[in-house]
């Protein structure tokens, strides 16, 4: 979503999948933290299904969950390590320290 600013000085909202446009309030701050839900959406699942990759890079760590004597590394485009379980989906930060776990 982008804000701008209207030539009469109204500030409006418009959605930039879309093109909605919504009318902002008075009350409204200045400043607006822009997100892109489709890209957090696309990391969650690449990583969610990176266990179940055959081609993914495996590393001998045990899941804390089932025990799996192998994890997946994911490295995100931030450069982020994420380590995920292909049997039980549990992941893991870099420093070995639960993010998620499937159930």
């Amino acid at each position: 979503m982008t804000k701008y600013v209207h030539d009469d000085r109204r500030i409006i909202f418009k959605c930039n999948t879309c093109n909605h446009e919504i009318e902002g309030a008075s009350t409204d701050s200045l400043w607006f933290s822009q997100t892109n839900t489709r890209e957090d959406m696309r990391d969650a699942t690449i990583i969610e299904r990176a266990g179940h990759d055959l081609a993914g890079k495996r590393v001998l760590y045990d899941c804390q969950d089932c025990k799996r004597k192998y994890l997946t590394l994911v490295r995100k485009v931030d450069a982020t390590i994420v380590y995920v379980c292909g049997a039980c989906g549990a992941q893991y930060d870099h420093h070995m320290q639960r993010i998620n776990t499937q159930s």
